[in-house]
């Protein structure tokens, strides 16, 4: 603490305020922020059939971007995954079996490789659906609408592609782990490195002149 004071000392009222602003702007998200949802802890009822199409629905409590998804999976075959919009408390607004409608294809996963991580895609507050393609890799499901979630996440109904028409698929959960970090506003991010080069020019300024006395 000493230290980083220290940085401060003979800095004028300006510099040190630009100083303080970078820090905050570039403060990492804290844990609260994160957005979860979570049920993968739930005992395994059954298996989905790994030759159909299944979407679990999901809610958004506040915007954010995804940056990870776990699903549950059994099964060799690769499976390609998606995100759909979704009508609150109905099935997901998707006309066929295909990505045509998907807000965003999040890449493919296995029964050995059910994580995908290092995503950025930008959900508002609202429904969605995770939309696991039929491919040979099964989504295990669970009877407990039980989940672990942060800022109002919750999840919904499980439906499958039957011939284009989206079913309901009982009263079974598909498991999955979603988490989604908040977005930084586009003027959080440019105060920053405006307060970030301001702070530097201050220091620049301040060891000419040293150098110069």
């Amino acid at each position: 603490m000493k230290r980083n004071m220290g940085m401060f000392i003979g800095l004028s009222h300006k510099c040190a305020g630009a100083v303080l602003l970078t820090l905050c702007a570039f403060a990492p998200v804290s844990r609260a922020d994160v957005t979860v949802l979570d049920n993968t802890g739930n005992a395994n009822a059954s298996q989905a059939n790994e030759s159909l199409t299944f979407a679990q629905v999901f809610t958004m409590g506040t915007s954010g971007n995804i940056s990870s998804l776990t699903l549950t999976l059994s099964g060799a075959g690769t499976s390609e995954v998606y995100i759909y919009a979704a009508a609150s408390g109905s099935s997901p607004t998707i006309s066929y079996n295909g990505a045509g409608n998907a807000l965003y294809d999040l890449g493919s996963v296995s029964g050995s490789s059910p994580t995908i991580t290092g995503l950025n895609d930008s959900l508002s507050a609202g429904t969605y659906a995770i939309v696991l393609a039929s491919s040979g890799s099964a989504w295990k499901l669970t009877s407990s609408g039980s989940i672990v979630s942060q800022n109002g996440s919750s999840i919904g109904g499980l439906y499958f592609d039957d011939g284009g028409t989206w079913a309901a698929a009982g009263s079974s959960f598909a498991q999955m782990n979603l988490e989604a970090v908040p977005e930084v506003p586009a003027t959080g991010t440019v105060m920053g490195f405006g307060a970030l080069a301001i702070a530097l020019g201050c220091m620049l300024r301040r060891k000419t002149v040293s150098s110069i006395a």
